[in-house]
């Protein structure tokens, strides 16, 4: 009895550890019907195993070459099941790899691509407010120069004019 202790312990852990796989594959649904799978082979590997145990406590012989080639057929097809779940398993998890990895380059581009475009509009602004300055600097410096010109005209027309009215009262005079 006590060499059955792994396989009752395991056969304690089995439904929490198949819940624990469909939780883990809820959005893999190829994995689904592998642990489907699985599962009946499990149920039927161990169900007969139950047998094999209750004929060895009541028969107390050895079991026959070909219940035990049964059981061995059995647990292969577990095997090949957890195989094939497992390959199934790191099939998905290379896919979800290079889909993350594809993320990441995809990020970093549009990281690297915004820096870039962020410094070309800083540059541009740059050199549009710099132009704007220059140019406000340049006009700011014709109209100083066009008041300082019409100051000068309007010293000059009032100089005529008065010079006018010089000439006019010297005339009226005479």
């Amino acid at each position: 009895e006590s060499f059955l202790e792994p396989y009752v312990s395991g056969m304690d852990a089995r439904d929490g550890d198949l819940a624990a796989l469909r939780q883990l594959t809820a959005d893999a649904p190829s994995q689904r019907r592998s642990l489907d799978t699985l599962e009946v082979e499990l149920r039927s590997a161990y169900g007969f195993d139950e047998e094999m145990v209750d004929m060895r406590r009541r028969a107390g012989a050895i079991l026959s070459p070909d219940v035990l080639e049964e059981n061995k057929r059995r647990v292969d097809a577990v095997r090949t099941t957890i195989q094939e779940l497992r390959a199934e398993v790191e099939r998905v998890l290379e896919q979800r790899s290079q889909a993350s990895r594809s993320a990441q380059r995809v990020t970093r581009l549009i990281a690297v691509s915004g820096g870039l475009l962020g410094l070309v509009f800083r540059t541009l602004a740059w050199f549009a407010i710099h132009r704007e300055i220059r140019t406000n600097a340049i006009l700011q410096e014709r109209l100083e120069q066009r008041t300082a010109d019409l100051q000068e005209e309007n010293f000059k027309g009032a100089r005529m004019q008065e010079e006018l009215r010089a000439s006019e009262e010297m005339y009226r005079l005479m």
